[in-house]
């Protein structure tokens, strides 16, 4: 580094330049972090701005957003072995007062991927509706112009190999085996088998006896 850079900046901060520039860089090399949150928006300019009470094209671009958004959250999942808990709907509005409203609403993330659509139309209506009574505007004036979703608070999920079920077996726990509903069908068909039983073991009795019986008496020549 020349002298100059010196006197302007710390010397490992040039050093640091200086071999930046050059194409060398000494930093570890840190793991890919996971994303804290993972989202899906769409911006609507000037005449594409959306009025909120056009319910269809509202659900509509809901549903194009929560498609998107949970296609990446299954990749998610299966890279990273984690499910959102919020869903965060944010709508920017235009209409009310003077300036563009940016409002966001937090709410449970749906366990279910295809429960997000009406849960983000839902929310959606919410906003819109508590925005323009909070200004004393009319919903006829009211655009959307930004709806973005996303997903974040994310927790761990148990795979199959950390699950309940198979930290038990590991530890020599065995399921347990469905036992037998009974029912009066099924004691009627052990009435006859124990029947049919005690009978066959009468009739060997008695083929017994008469054998044991003839045994006496001597054959005639």
């Amino acid at each position: 580094p020349s002298p100059t850079d010196h006197e302007k900046m710390p010397t490992t901060t040039a050093q640091f330049l200086y071999s930046i520039s050059r194409g060398f860089c000494m930093e570890e090399v840190l793991d890919r972090t996971k994303p804290k949150s993972i989202a899906s928006s769409k911006t609507f300019r000037g005449q594409l701005a959306l009025d909120p009470r056009d319910i269809k094209t509202v659900r509509k671009w809901c549903s194009e957003l929560c498609a998107e958004l949970t296609e990446r959250l299954d990749g998610d999942r299966k890279e990273h072995g984690r499910t959102p808990n919020l869903l965060v709907v944010s709508v920017k509005l235009s209409g009310i007062n003077k300036n563009d409203n940016a409002i966001s609403r937090s709410i449970q993330a749906p366990r279910k991927y295809n429960l997000y659509v009406e849960e983000a139309v839902k929310t959606v209506r919410h906003i819109v509706d508590r925005a323009a009574e909070a200004s004393s505007s009319r919903l006829s004036g009211v655009k959307i112009i930004i709806l973005s979703l996303s997903a974040s608070s994310f927790v761990d999920v148990a795979d199959d190999s950390s699950s309940i079920m198979a930290a038990l077996s590991r530890c020599g726990v065995k399921k347990a085996r469905p036992t037998k509903k009974r029912t009066l069908e099924t004691d009627e068909i052990n009435v006859v088998e124990v029947r049919g039983n005690l009978q066959d073991s009468q009739k060997y009795q008695k083929r017994s006896s008469l054998q044991d019986i003839g045994s006496f008496f001597p054959k005639k020549n």
